[in-house]
């Protein structure tokens, strides 16, 4: 309950005067209710009584008639305005929820990133933040307008009415609104917060089966993999089932309190007529306005739906409401431009890392030193495991070491702002993924300025002229992810990316994975020729690799 409190109080500080509004609204039509059925009650038996004795004719039927025309309609009116304002702000709310989110999922560090599934990501950003739009449409603002409804309606029955009919209406109201919530609340929380994990596992299962398709079929796992999901979806049938029975429940509780509410206020009521301490029609005011408590604590029937599935929900977006300061490094005494450029451009000394900073496990990377040259390439030589692609993600910033330091162009590696960083080191990641779009899409997220000219001469760097034509030149599109193109022409195609930024150091993690080594040998000499006085770092296994470089660094 503590973190839906809090997702409460940020969105409704996000849009303060739009909830304000919306709250003042939802008030304004449970007091229209209960006055048009109150007052419909009353001028019903009231014109009755009238025309029994016999004074039907000088009764004045046009001013309640005209009032309850007017509760009639701008309850309406309030009900749309109050649909309206809510709903908007909800939804620009959970904007803010998903845009917070990414933002603090991009600066999450690179071992975290790493270790987050794309799959969980969208999740979190689309299955999560849709739970939370039920928080303050069916949670928070109802809430508040039944505390501020009662006192009112019961100030008014007891004005209206007599005080025993007052305390009647609003106790078994309350009674049974408490009667909904303990009852319901811990037979539906769990299993619509398991209903919620379960639907994001079949999510997940789903987008398996359909990336993985054809190799599920070639190591004959399709069937199990399609029955995994299947016992997934069963599960969640389940729970969803089970949430649905709670709701069905929660539902008949609130028609049996509005029910009891009317026959008790009618019971005491009618005893009350006995001593005359009341009138037939204010009795009918009374009777008709208390029907509109169902309509305040109705709600709760989906509240009670949905309260497991939004804690849970709120649980995971912890990120949102926690401090997520970021300290971003700042000097203004670094200008990588007008920076001498003293040989070597990187400078490692000592430099130790380890995966978990907090034990003694064995370190990843201990006391390495380098000193690297413009112009010279240099290949990271060690077992499968043994830190190359690690020091190249410590090399380019993306990870920080335990102790020993970095230098670059002879200043910290720490002392560069991101911008500066990344206008000076350029990296080919292990692992690298192309955006749906064109050719050209693809070259200029790293470069935006890059013209169709700069492009071609970057595609015949990497041998992709034949590639590109083939696919319709740089306005061709590459489908998700590059399904149109081979894994090698992938990896090209995202080294490509890389050169566009002309950087003056070069990090590069096994670049001819999976091409041929006459293709290998073609491409790599072609980066040489393209970035002659670049300081070049490679990560590599193969022997075309290794023949390319200037030296070898074991790590």
């Amino acid at each position: 309950m503590h973190n839906l409190l809090k997702i409460i109080v940020i969105s409704l500080r996000q849009n303060v005067r739009a909830f304000s509004l919306g709250l003042a609204l939802s008030l304004l039509v449970l007091l229209a209710s209960f006055a048009l059925l109150g007052l419909s009650g009353w001028f019903i038996t009231a014109t009755g009584i009238a025309g029994l004795a016999g004074i039907g004719i000088g009764f004045d039927v046009f001013r309640p008639s005209a009032a309850i025309r007017f509760l009639a309609l701008g309850r309406a009116a309030a009900r749309y305005g109050e649909r309206l304002t809510t709903h908007n702000a909800t939804l620009r709310s959970l904007a803010t929820f998903r845009v917070h989110l990414l933002d603090v999922l991009l600066r999450r560090n690179h071992e975290q990133t790493e270790k987050l599934r794309g799959s969980v990501a969208l999740n979190r950003m689309t299955t999560d933040v849709e739970a939370l739009d039920g928080i303050l449409l069916r949670l928070a603002i109802p809430f508040l307008a039944a505390l501020f409804y009662y006192p009112v309606a019961f100030a008014s029955l007891w004005w209206l009415a007599t005080p025993a009919i007052a305390l009647c209406a609003i106790a078994v109201s309350l009674a049974g609104a408490a009667l909904v919530l303990f009852t319901c609340l811990p037979r539906s929380a769990g299993p619509a917060a398991r209903a919620e994990q379960l639907l994001q596992t079949l999510r997940s299962q789903a987008l398996e089966l359909q990336q993985t398709h054809t190799d599920l079929i070639v190591f004959g796992q399709l069937e199990a993999r399609k029955n995994r999901a299947i016992t997934t979806e069963g599960k969640l049938r389940a729970r969803q089932n089970r949430v649905a029975s709670t709701e069905r429940l929660a539902s008949t509780l609130i028609q049996l309190t509005a029910l009891l509410t009317t026959s008790s206020v009618l019971a005491i009521g009618l005893k009350a007529l006995q001593t005359e301490a009341i009138t037939i029609a204010s009795l009918a005011f009374a009777i008709f306005a208390s029907l509109t408590m169902a309509e305040v604590i109705h709600p709760l029937r989906k509240t009670v739906a949905e309260y497991g599935r939004m804690k849970y929900a709120a649980g995971r977006m912890q990120d949102i409401y926690e401090n997520q300061e970021v300290k971003e490094v700042r000097s203004a005494d670094v200008n990588v431009a007008s920076a001498s450029l003293p040989a070597p451009v990187m400078r490692v000394r000592d430099l130790t890392f380890r995966r978990n900073s907090k034990t003694n496990s064995r370190p990843i990377l201990e006391h390495v030193s380098l000193d690297l040259y413009a112009g010279e390439r240099v290949a990271l030589i060690s077992p499968s495991g043994g830190g190359k692609s690690t020091f190249l993600n410590l090399a380019a910033g993306l990870l920080r070491p335990q102790s020993g330091e970095i230098e670059l162009l002879g200043k910290p590696l720490s002392s560069f702002s991101e911008e500066q960083l990344r206008n000076t080191i350029a990296m080919l990641p292990q692992r690298s993924f192309l955006l749906q779009g064109t050719v050209l899409e693809n070259l200029q997220l790293s470069t935006p300025d890059l013209t169709e000219a700069e492009a071609l001469q970057i595609i015949s760097v990497v041998a992709l002229d034949g590639v590109v034509k083939r696919l319709g030149g740089l306005h061709g599109n590459i489908g998700e992810a590059g399904c149109n193109l081979s894994g090698g022409e992938r990896r090209r195609l995202a080294l490509a990316r890389v050169l566009a930024r002309n950087p003056q150091i070069l990090l590069m993690d096994e670049p001819t994975e999976g091409l041929e080594s006459e293709l290998s040998t073609k491409v790599l000499e072609n980066v040489s020729s393209f970035l002659p006085d670049a300081a070049i770092l490679i990560a590599s296994h193969r022997t075309t690799e290794k023949d390319w470089v200037n030296r070898h660094m074991i790590v």
